[in-house]
């Protein structure tokens, strides 16, 4: 996402646009029918007459040509005729959180970690091997341990690889 100057007003752009909508989607819909509080509720207070939640609807509407440019232009009057100040701030949050968590999860894909529940006599035996395959006071993390253990039991032929079978 590009870089707004802190004269340059937020705008709803193609990079954003999804994740603008989604966003907003989820905020009106978890306000019900106006709960005090919710983003639905806020813009009836602002004195919006018209239904906000059909107009937003229209801003994902097929019918646009295949320019996504429209969606987008759809969208961004949207947010300049219902959104309050506030509103646009916690948007703008969210967006640069989502942008933050997918650069993230892009730049750790080969390194995705998983949580397991080993009972006291496993974890005591893959302590033990993790020492003796490591080195004098630098035993192997827990995914090598395991890597190492493969490695032999397909050594022993004990495992077979996929294309042994």
């Amino acid at each position: 996402m590009k870089k707004t100057k802190q004269n340059e007003p937020f705008r709803v752009n193609i990079s954003n646009y999804r994740t603008a909508y989604d966003y907003l989607n989820k905020k009106l819909e978890e306000g019900g029918k106006y709960k005090h509080g919710s983003l639905r509720s806020e813009i009836k207070d602002h004195g919006i007459a018209d239904d906000p939640v059909l107009n937003f609807r229209l801003c994902l509407y097929d019918g646009f040509s295949g320019d996504k440019h429209e969606k987008v232009e759809a969208l961004h009057q949207w947010c300049e005729r219902y959104l309050l100040p506030k509103h646009w701030k916690r948007m703008r949050d969210a967006i640069r959180q989502h942008d933050k968590r997918q650069k993230t999860k892009k730049s750790s894909i080969g390194a995705k970690k998983y949580s397991i529940d080993l009972k006291s006599e496993g974890y005591h035996a893959l302590k033990r091997l993790s020492e003796a395959f490591g080195e004098p006071g630098k035993p192997l993390d827990l995914s090598e341990t395991i890597k190492v253990c493969e490695d032999k039991l397909y050594e022993a032929g004990v495992l077979k690889s996929d294309w042994d079978i």
